[in-house]
């Protein structure tokens, strides 16, 4: 995914350049380092162009999880 790194490097160049501060830059940098490590991963590879809603989605899935309410008010009392 060499185009990946190339626009996310372009991205990162702009989104420094406009004065934000470094803590903002870092967690971009983060995120998106993430999101290319995760679509490395995948199989197949998915090209740039193939990066739709459901991928997405799959990716926020992969980094989330997911509880029932029944599960968070386990415990708890009125």
């Amino acid at each position: 995914m060499w185009g990946w790194d190339q626009l996310v490097d372009g991205y990162l160049a702009q989104y420094a350049a406009r004065g934000l501060c470094d803590a903002s830059v870092s967690r971009a940098t983060s995120v998106l380092g993430h999101r290319g490590e995760w679509m490395k991963r995948c199989r197949p590879r998915p090209w740039l162009e193939q990066i739709d809603a459901p991928l997405i989605s799959r990716f926020i899935r992969s980094r989330t999880t997911f509880k029932s309410i029944r599960s968070l008010m386990n415990g708890w009392r009125a």
